[in-house]
């Protein structure tokens, strides 16, 4: 019996930590965004991240950000492709290829101030990427505000 409420607790504990990091990290976002007189006015993409995993796959994280005098909660329509060469080709491909969790593009995102994105892409053998592509629009629009592309960075 001890040693289930032990676990218990701990399992809680582990749950709160990861609270309190997304709760940080939320935090430093705003914090930025309030701070930063750099950043352009409307839609905008920050933060990319690009991870790899054991297993060969690469964990993905980006945040899609709004700045503008009137700060109100946003429909917004965002796409992401990684581009880069399978062979000697130039190769586009969505994320909705590469990402079992997204059926299909564009993501509708909702939000006031930023908003996390982030899931676990699978390459496909012999791509060599170059670069990630993220675009975002308005819904009610049908030209994008944001295009944005980086490199392909692999975090340590």
């Amino acid at each position: 019996v001890d040693m289930a409420a032990l676990e218990k607790s701990r399992q809680e504990m582990i749950g709160l930590q990861r609270q309190i990091y997304q709760r940080d990290e939320e935090l430093k976002l705003y914090r930025e965004l309030l701070q930063d007189n750099n950043q352009p006015n409307g839609l905008s993409v920050s933060g990319l991240n690009l991870v790899a995993l054991e297993d060969g796959r690469i964990r993905y994280r980006w945040v899609a950000r709004q700045k503008t005098v009137k700060m109100k909660t946003l429909s917004v329509y965002a796409q992401m492709w990684v581009l880069g060469r399978q062979g000697q080709e130039e190769v586009s491909l969505s994320l909705a290829d590469l990402d079992e969790q997204v059926k299909r593009l564009p993501i509708k995102l909702e939000f006031k101030y930023f908003s996390i994105n982030q899931g676990i892409l699978n390459l496909p053998e012999g791509f060599e990427p170059e670069k990630v592509r993220v675009t975002l629009r308005y819904t009610w629009m049908d030209k994008a505000q944001s295009d944005q592309k980086f490199d392909w960075k692999i975090e340590e």
